[in-house]
């Protein structure tokens, strides 16, 4: 394990860098905190053999392509990355624990996580993001007894039609027919609507899943 806080990565220095990561190629765990880096290219010299990454608070603005096949829990908490495309974890394929809380995410797309086979939590609260299209997970990933967790507190919502997969999958786990992906807590608490309907603005999801969930139909057949 080797952990590094609040370092300054220059351009400059990158063939140190490389010389020092070359000699750690049985690395499994690395921990960059609240650190800068001036250049990507440096990503590029991590071993290949890392096992858990962890970059909190290092003003990333995206993920990087890390090209790490072993990896499988990766830790961008508190960065400013702002999307997640389809591409996006291709290079790290046995991901099991994604952590982005506390970034500024208002973009997913559909077949974001879908390739990820061994997905267990993915953690997006506090962000910006405003729907979660059903399509970035698989059927599986979503419905089947060894589901993905999804925390996604405290974002904004526009609830609208778009979320009808989202309330129906609160409102099984809810009545206790179904376990599901969502914690049941904050879906009772934290994920609220910002935008959307009229009547559906600043009601928690849980509360459309129950309470509106017959008006919720009416309007999204």
């Amino acid at each position: 394990k080797l952990q590094l806080n609040g370092l300054h990565f220059a351009k400059e220095h990158q063939r140190y860098y490389t010389v020092v990561f070359k000699e750690l190629d049985a690395l499994m765990d690395l921990q960059f905190i609240n650190c800068l880096f001036e250049s990507d290219s440096l990503f590029d010299t991590l071993p290949k053999s890392i096992q858990l990454l962890s970059m909190p608070s290092c003003g990333l603005d995206h993920i990087h392509d890390f090209k790490m096949p072993f990896l499988y829990s990766l830790d961008l908490s508190h960065n400013q990355v702002t999307s997640l495309s389809e591409n996006t974890f291709d290079s790290m394929p046995s991901l099991e624990y994604i952590y982005l809380q506390d970034n500024i995410i208002s973009s997913i797309e559909s077949g974001t996580f879908t390739r990820l086979y061994h997905l267990k939590l993915v953690h997006l609260s506090s962000n910006h993001i405003q729907d979660i299209p059903e399509l970035a997970f698989t059927h599986d990933q979503l419905y089947s007894e060894d589901h993905v967790n999804i925390r996604a507190g405290d974002n904004r919502w526009y609830c609208g039609c778009n979320l009808k997969w989202m309330v129906q999958s609160i409102r099984k786990e809810m009545y206790g027919r179904e376990d599901g992906p969502f914690q049941i807590h904050e879906a009772m608490f934290d994920m609220s609507c910002l935008y959307g309907l009229r009547d559906f603005q600043y009601q928690s999801l849980a509360k459309i899943a129950t309470d509106k969930y017959e008006y919720f139909l009416q309007i999204c057949v």
